[in-house]
C-alpha cells in the first residue's frame, strides 16, 4: 500500500507528517477502500468506497456484451465495421435523457 510512502514523503518534504490522511476510491478503486477498511483501519481517518465492483469479471462479461449488441445496431463504415457512435438517433438520445 502506498500510504505509509506517501505520508513519509509528505513528512520529509513539509517537515511534519499529515494532520489527515484520507482515501477515496471508485469502482475498483472502491473495492479497494472497502480492503483497506476491513485491513487497515487504523491507516485513515476516513475512506470513501464509492459504487465498489466486487465481480468484475461479470462486469467485463456485461461489458463486453453491451458492446457485441450496439454493435449489431449500430451502422457501418465502408468496410464493414459498426460506428458505435451512430448505434442511437438523435430521438433515441432524448428520449434516454428523459428517462435518466
Amino acid at each position: 500500500m502506498v500510504a505509509p510512502v506517501a505520508k513519509k514523503i509528505i513528512a520529509e518534504y513539509y517537515g511534519s507528517a499529515p494532520h489527515y490522511s484520507y482515501m477515496a476510491g471508485c469502482s475498483n478503486g472502491g473495492r479497494e477502500a472497502m480492503i483497506a477498511a476491513q485491513r487497515y483501519p487504523d491507516r485513515f481517518d476516513g475512506i470513501i468506497a464509492g459504487d465498489p465492483a466486487f465481480d468484475l469479471t461479470r462486469a467485463a462479461i456485461a461489458e463486453a456484451w453491451f458492446s457485441v449488441k450496439m454493435a449489431e445496431i449500430a451502422p457501418k463504415d465502408p468496410n464493414g465495421m459498426p460506428l458505435l457512435s451512430k448505434a442511437f438517433s438523435e430521438s433515441d438520445l432524448k428520449l434516454l435523457a428523459m428517462l435518466g
